[in-house]
């Protein structure tokens, strides 16, 4: 993720969670200033990251990483089943965007693919990780052939 991280583990149960979502809203907040307010007055876009399409992609991919940030929080305070699972999935909605946003993004030299490459992979987990909420949700309403269905759909390297 970024320097924060680095410099600042996040440990389930920290304040670091909500902290790091907070500082992740608000760098998609400036991304997307940027790209609504300030490209426009520009007569030429100075650099290729400061494209539409790439601020475009960095706003999404920070609500993205805020979104999985309160998904783990939910976690490590054991919230029930159906609020993780809508976290899960909703964190999974906006690493698809990402994913969708960045796929139409070249920046020569750049690690952009392997964010990409990332942001596939993210959207892939947290899919799992929604499924198997979904099942324990089935399983507490005693819905057997859905909590079996959807556990079929997890997998296996999802919940390790």
């Amino acid at each position: 993720s970024s320097g924060i991280n680095a410099e600042w583990p996040l440990r389930p149960g920290d304040d670091g969670l909500k902290l790091a979502a907070k500082y992740f809203q608000v760098a998609s907040g400036a991304f997307s200033h940027l790209r609504d307010k300030m490209a426009p007055l520009m007569q030429k876009i100075p650099t290729p990251d400061l494209s539409l399409e790439v601020l475009s992609s960095l706003t999404v991919l920070m609500q993205a990483q805020a979104q999985e940030c309160i998904y783990h929080k939910a976690v490590a305070d054991k919230m029930k089943e159906k609020v993780t699972c809508r976290l899960a999935s909703s964190a999974q909605d906006f690493y698809t965007e990402a994913y969708k946003t960045m796929s139409n993004v070249y920046l020569k030299g750049t690690n952009w693919d392997k964010w990409t490459a990332t942001c596939l992979a993210k959207q892939n987990y947290m899919n799992g990780l929604a499924e198997y909420y979904q099942s324990l949700n089935a399983k507490a309403a005693k819905a057997i052939g859905e909590e079996l269905s959807k556990k079929k759909k997890v997998p296996t390297a999802t919940l390790r």
